[in-house]
C-alpha cells in the first residue's frame, strides 16, 4: 500500500501536484471551519441554561417555547403553499459537462417574517433575521419545470421522488404550533406613550362603546332616564381612559430575541430539541475533525514522498 502510494505522487505531473494539495488544503481547511462551527454551537447549547421569558435576564439566552403567528398575521410557503412560521425554498437546475452533471442553484428564498415564541409565563418575539435555523420539515423533489415547485412529493410521481428532473426543489418549514428551541440576544423593548396618543385611543373607545349603547352606556344611566347627563358622561370619560391606559401598561413592554451581531456567539432557532440537537452538533464536529486530521495526515505523507 505505502509503495503504491508513493508510486502514485511521483507520477504526478507538477500542476497535477500543485492542484493536488491546493485541494485538499482547502478542502482540511473548510473541514476544519464546520468542526469548529459545530462545536462553539453545540458549547454554546449545552452550556446555557434554560430561560423563561418572564424572568429572563437581559442579554444572550435559550429560551423554549412553542411557536405562534403574529397577531393578525399569515406566513405561506411560496412551494407549497403551507402556513408556515419560516421558510427556506431552493430551485437547483441540472448543469451537464460532458459526462459529469452538476447542480447550480438558482433560486434561494428566506423569510424574514417575525413570529412568536410562547411559553408558560409569556411571549417573545422572535426575529429570524441570520439565524441558524433547523427546520422541523425538510423536503426534496425533482420536475422537468420550475413549475413544478408547487408540487411537493406527495403529489408527484414516483419517477420525480427518485430524481428524475431537470430541477431540483427544496423546502424546509417551521409550522404554526411547532415546539421550537431558541438562543439569541434577549431585550425587552419599553413603550412610552405621549397624552396625544392616549386621547386618540379614548376617542375611538368612546366612539365605539356609542354605537353599543345598551351594552357600555346604561349602566352609567344612574337615573334610568334613558340619556346621558353631563355628570354620567364624565364618569364614562373616566371609564374609557382608564380602560385605556390599563392597556397600554398591559403592552408597554415587548420581549425581543434576535442575532447576537458582533459578539460572535450563534443565533440558533430550531424545531428539532435540545438533546437531538446537542447530539447532532457533536457528532458533526467529530467526524468533520477526524476527516480534518485525516486529509492533514495524507498532505504531510505526500510532501514527505514529493517534497
Amino acid at each position: 500500500m505505502r509503495q503504491w502510494f508513493e508510486s502514485a505522487v511521483r507520477q504526478l505531473s507538477d500542476v497535477e501536484y500543485s492542484t493536488l494539495l491546493v485541494f485538499m488544503a482547502a478542502l482540511c481547511a473548510s473541514l476544519l471551519y464546520c468542526a469548529y462551527a459545530a462545536y462553539r454551537r453545540y458549547r454554546f447549547i449545552s452550556g446555557t441554561a434554560t430561560s423563561r421569558i418572564r424572568s429572563a435576564a437581559q442579554g444572550y439566552v435559550e429560551l423554549k417555547g412553542r411557536g405562534e403567528f403574529m397577531p393578525g398575521d399569515e406566513l405561506l410557503s411560496p412551494f407549497s403553499g403551507s402556513r408556515c412560521l419560516w421558510y427556506q425554498c431552493t430551485v437547483d437546475s441540472k448543469q451537464k459537462q460532458g459526462q459529469r452533471t452538476t447542480w447550480t442553484n438558482i433560486s434561494d428564498e428566506i423569510s424574514d417574517n417575525l413570529f412568536h415564541l410562547v411559553d408558560n409565563t409569556g411571549v417573545c418575539v422572535i426575529d429570524p433575521e441570520n439565524a441558524h435555523v433547523i427546520a422541523e420539515l425538510n423536503r426534496t423533489w425533482y420536475g422537468s419545470s420550475t413549475e413544478d415547485r408547487s408540487r411537493p412529493p406527495e403529489t408527484r410521481s414516483m419517477m420525480v421522488r427518485l430524481g428524475i428532473g431537470s430541477y431540483r426543489f427544496n423546502e424546509k418549514l417551521i409550522r404554526p404550533a411547532s415546539a421550537i428551541y431558541a438562543l439569541g440576544m434577549f431585550r425587552t423593548l419599553q413603550h412610552t406613550a405621549s397624552t396625544g396618543f392616549i386621547d386618540n385611543e379614548v376617542k375611538e373607545l368612546l366612539r365605539q362603546w356609542k354605537l353599543h349603547p345598551q351594552k357600555y352606556l346604561s349602566q352609567f344611566d344612574r337615573d334610568g332616564n334613558g340619556k346621558i347627563n353631563k355628570q354620567e358622561w364624565q364618569a364614562i370619560h373616566h371609564q374609557a381612559r382608564q380602560a385605556v391606559i390599563r392597556t397600554i401598561e398591559a403592552n408597554q413592554s415587548q420581549n425581543l430575541l434576535t442575532n447576537p451581531d458582533q459578539s460572535g456567539r450563534p443565533f440558533i432557532l430550531s424545531a428539532v430539541g435540545e438533546k437531538s440537537l446537542v447530539l447532532q452538533k457533536k457528532i458533526l464536529a467529530m467526524s468533520t475533525g477526524s476527516i480534518a486530521f485525516l486529509l492533514f495526515i495524507i498532505i504531510i505523507n505526500i510532501i514527505a514522498v514529493r517534497p
